[in-house]
């Protein structure tokens, strides 16, 4: 197999770079299961747009306070100028967005913006309805159950992948490869994320001494439904907050103030540990109430969330639903350039949430992980197609790998992996947790373990070290003594 561009991820992120790349380029798009088994198809709550270029500025102050200036200041200046254009090109591509009865577009407001300027399909279903339209406008062949287990990079330069493409082992050459696989969850006994997402690709970039960036900024969502047997838990977006929903103790006491004078609306970080430290301190169950909205609004407005807590025996806006942080989103991720580029290595690519370009800062503000798979897909593929084509001599790769899919304990380690990385490089960390899920992840690793929980374990290794590093508090990176 020999590609003009490779991209391995069928998100936000990956799609909107096929989009881009014109019929007459030879593109292979790979995801590791169904393509929709990804977490832009999980989104709920929207994607951000500046509203027009005044709003720019806001936007950016914003992203900023959120990351605790922590951020790239060119990225998110990036990030945000070009949503005006993304944001059109998507809308006359025909992505519909919400709109109220005369046609004009719905915006909502989330946690740490200072306006209303999130738009939203389908009313919850944002992420859904966006893959459906990125799908629908691939002109590239897309293949299935199709999982990277190596980069082939030599002197510098990546010349594609192995992966198992229905359990046989291929090698797909390619003169450029995009990593679009998203990020982390899979490390988390509670996440919000896509099953297939298992930080695979970062943990291939150890091995070759890729620089990751960031890796102890790992994002928690504060209001998760985690009493489910699933890996993925049930995400009740940040857009309920947004519209007025409240957090509340068994008392009915709305103890956010006491953390924040933003209460609800203070940023993702903030509001995770208010809940973690108030159920911890008090023994108290903690509650997302939508007792104030009117039934037929609710119900228009968050369909998908009232059919699924339906299903679990919950009326909605009536009831309200226990909630727990969940771990949610990879601020840190592969160091890449503003076009994408991943440092030191010519011909590779990295977009969305899989990557890092220092946008999100320590901190990522609502809404802008859609964004951002959309603006820095566009931008890595302009830098793409702005080079001079060149002829290469590929080199033999032959290294063999056994063991690739599991072996021996590797199911029970994959366990305990989950329980280390939530108990002790979770929302609260302290130096003794931090040096003890590294002896644990140390002693997994030189065990005869097989090739995939190898790579889950160096991304955590990352995780660990660089949390290591940071002595201090910032952000999502919250470290007591």
């Amino acid at each position: 197999m020999r590609y003009d561009v490779l991209i391995i991820g069928a998100g936000v992120a990956g799609l909107y770079s096929a989009m881009n790349l014109p019929k007459s380029k030879s593109v292979l798009v790979v995801c590791k299961d169904i393509p929709w088994e990804c977490n832009t198809f999980y989104a709920q709550g929207g994607v951000v747009t500046a509203l027009d270029r005044d709003d720019i500025e806001a936007h950016v102050e914003d992203t900023v306070k959120a990351g605790a200036f922590h951020n790239r200041r060119e990225a998110v200046d990036i990030l945000s100028r070009t949503s005006l254009d993304t944001t059109r090109d998507m809308i006359e591509r025909g992505m519909n967005f919400d709109r109220d009865g005369d046609g004009n577009l719905l915006y909502t407001k989330e946690a740490g913006h200072s306006r209303e300027r999130i738009l939203h399909a389908g009313g919850d279903a944002t992420g859904r309805y966006m893959h459906y339209f990125l799908m629908s406008n691939n002109p590239h062949k897309l293949q299935r159950n199709t999982l990277v287990y190596d980069l082939l990079i030599e002197d510098g330069r990546c010349y594609g992948v192995k992966a198992l493409v229905n359990y046989e082992p291929v090698t797909i050459y390619a003169k450029d490869t995009i990593i679009a696989s998203g990020g982390v969850g899979s490390l988390y006994q509670y996440n919000t994320n896509s099953r297939t997402v298992s930080a695979d690709i970062h943990g291939i970039c150890v091995e070759k001494g890729i620089t990751l960036s960031d890796m102890e900024m790992m994002q928690f969502h504060p209001t998760v439904f985690v009493d489910s047997p699933f890996a993925r838990k049930l995400l009740l977006t940040e857009a309920l907050r947004g519209e007025g929903a409240s957090v509340v103790d068994d008392d009915g006491y709305r103890f956010l103030f006491d953390y924040d004078k933003r209460g609800e609306l203070a940023t993702r970080d903030v509001v995770s540990r208010a809940i973690f430290t108030h159920k911890k301190e008090t023994n108290k169950g903690v509650y997302l109430d939508f007792s104030m909205f009117k039934r037929d609004w609710f119900r228009e407005r968050f369909p998908n969330i009232t059919k699924t807590f339906h299903s679990l025996g919950y009326r909605l806006p009536e009831d309200r639903v226990p909630i727990s942080p969940a771990f949610h989103y990879a601020i840190g991720g592969i160091k890449s350039d503003l076009d994408g580029k991943v440092e030191g290595i010519e011909n590779l690519y990295v977009v969305g949430e899989a990557g890092n370009t220092g946008v999100h800062g320590a901190n990522r503000l609502a809404s802008n992980s859609l964004l951002e798979g959309v603006v820095f897909a566009k931008r890595a593929v302009s830098h793409i197609l702005g080079k001079e084509s060149s002829k290469f001599k590929k080199p033999i790769f032959d290294k063999e790998y056994k063991k690739i899919i599991h072996h021996g304990k590797d199911r029970e380690y994959k366990r305990r992996l989950r329980e280390i990385m939530w108990e002790d490089v979770g929302i609260i960390r302290t130096k003794r947790g931090l040096l003890k899920a590294k002896n644990i992840i140390y002693d997994m690793k030189n065990r005869d373990i097989g090739r995939l929980l190898e790579l889950r374990l160096n991304t955590a290794s990352a995780i660990v070290e660089s949390a290591l590093k940071r002595e201090e508090s910032l952000g999502t990176h919250y470290i007591i003594s």
